[in-house]
C-alpha cells in the first residue's frame, strides 16, 4: 500500500504532570533530537525494546529513510527543553509485516493481512516512563490508524515476559495474548482490534487527551 497513506498523525497533549507534549512524525532534521534521545535510555529500556540499534548512525539511517519509506511511520512525542525539543517517546507503526512474525500468527490460525494490519513498536524515555505519555499517544495513534482503515494492530516482534510493565499497559489497551515463542527471552504474541471499542480502561486514562494539530 505504498504511497497511499492520508494525513499524518499530529497532535498535542499534556502530561499528568502539567507539561504540553508534541505528536509528530519524525523528520529528516531530527537525527540530532533522536540521537540524543537514544543516548539517554538506559540499558534496561534498551534491552527491552529492541527493533534496531540505539546509536547516533541509526538515528541519521531513520531520519533519512523517513524521505522515502511509506511502509514504515516513525512517531516521536516532544516536549520543551531549553531552547528546543526534546523527544520523550518514539513509536514505530508499520505496515508491511515482518517474516518472523506472519509465520508465527500464521502458525497459530490467526494470519496477518498487510491491507488491513498494522504493527506497533513503542519506547518512552526512562524519566517519563508512567507519566500518561504512553496512552495519551495511544490516543492519537488509534483513530489515525483507523482512518487509514487499518482494523487490527499487533506487537512488531511480540513483547518479552518479563516486561509485566508493558503487558499491563497493552492489556489495558485491548490486546489479547495469540501465543508465545523463545527469543533472547520468551516472549508473547499480543494484538489488539482496532475498533470503536479500542481504548483504555478508565484507570489507564489521563488528566489531558489528545487534540490534533492542524499543519
Amino acid at each position: 500500500m505504498a504511497g497511499e497513506r492520508t494525513a499524518e498523525p499530529r497532535a498535542t497533549f499534556t502530561l499528568r504532570s502539567g507539561l504540553a507534549a508534541n505528536l509528530r512524525c519524525l523528520r529528516p532534521d531530527d537525527a540530532d533530537l533522536l540521537g540524543a534521545y537514544f543516548a539517554r535510555l538506559s540499558p534496561q529500556t534498551m534491552q527491552m525494546y529492541a527493533p534496531h540499534r540505539f546509536d547516533r548512525q541509526t538515528a541519521d539511517r531513520l531520519c533519512m529513510e523517513t524521505r522515502t519509506d511509506t511502509e514504515v511511520v516513525r512517531i516521536v512525542v516532544t516536549v520543551p527543553d531549553g531552547d528546543g525539543p526534546r523527544i520523550i517517546a518514539y513509536f514505530i507503526v508499520g505496515f508491511r509485516m515482518q517474516e518472523a512474525d506472519a509465520k508465527r500468527y500464521a502458525a497459530r490460525g490467526t494470519p496477518l493481512d498487510e491491507h488491513t494490519d498494522a504493527y506497533l513498536a513503542p519506547s518512552v524515555e526512562d524519566r517519563y516512563q508512567d507519566t500518561g505519555v504512553g496512552s495519551s499517544a495511544m490516543s492519537c495513534v488509534v483513530p489515525w490508524l483507523r482512518q487509514l482503515g487499518r482494523r487490527r494492530l499487533m506487537l512488531l516482534g511480540g513483547v518479552q515476559q518479563r516486561n509485566e510493565r508493558a503487558i499491563a499497559f497493552y492489556r489495558k489497551w485491548a490486546f489479547r495474548t495469540v501465543g508465545e515463542f523463545p527469543s533472547k527471552h520468551a516472549c508473547y504474541d499480543m494484538i489488539a482490534p482496532l475498533s470503536r471499542r479500542f481504548a483504555p480502561r478508565p484507570e489507564s486514562t489521563d488528566r489531558a487527551g489528545c487534540t490534533p494539530s492542524s499543519g
